[in-house]
């Protein structure tokens, strides 16, 4: 029996307008997606979203890799990103069947992000993996997130957007989705009944 629901913020609940970074790129003459490689390299992004480093320090780190895009790249504001309001729609109806709660790896400016997307009570457990110091597919981010919700994982529905985190969670016992779409979303919701 399903008993809560643990949703992924980024890809899932949260999106971004690349298009500012394609400028930044087309502007300096740096390759496409050379900011985005930067913000992503393994050794960084895992930094931050395990908390070794801040989020200033991740952003600083990446910039230091853009060569004189960097003071632009600083200056963009946009990874707070914009809140999907189907998707949120659909959060605040499994919400009124079973606790809802919010697995992401993020950095230490996640509190700040879901005040500004004003998302911050939409769950009834925020897990924030810098906080934490453990990220997906780590076993001991799910089993974090779980007890936060007070539910074993086999009680849980998890909907993440990255195929790794999925499988993971599976292997670990949540009932899970990758996210896809919305009407797969909801689809695989109406099946658990949570919608």
């Amino acid at each position: 029996m399903i008993r809560a629901a643990l949703f992924d913020l980024d890809g899932v609940v949260r999106r971004f307008d690349v298009a500012p970074l394609a400028e930044i790129e087309r502007r300096h003459g740096l390759a496409s997606r050379a900011i985005l490689t930067a913000l992503l390299d393994p050794s960084r992004f895992q930094d931050a979203v395990t908390g070794r480093i801040s989020d200033e320090a991740w952003r600083e780190s990446a910039g230091g890799a853009l060569g004189p895009a960097k003071r632009d790249f600083l200056a963009w504001d946009g990874l707070t990103g914009h809140v999907d309001p189907t998707v949120l729609a659909i959060v605040r109806q499994v919400r009124r069947r079973v606790p809802v709660g919010l697995l992401t790896n993020a950095t230490s400016r996640l509190d700040a992000d879901l005040a500004r997307l004003g998302i911050r009570n939409e769950f009834d457990a925020v897990v924030n993996t810098s906080a934490i110091g453990v990220a997906k597919p780590d076993r001991g981010a799910f089993e974090y997130a779980a007890k936060a919700l007070g539910f074993e994982l086999s009680e849980i529905v998890f909907v993440d957007d990255t195929a790794r985190n999925v499988e993971a969670a599976a292997d670990f016992g949540f009932v899970v989705h990758r996210f896809t779409g919305v009407e797969a979303l909801k689809s695989f919701l109406l099946t658990h009944e949570l919608s």
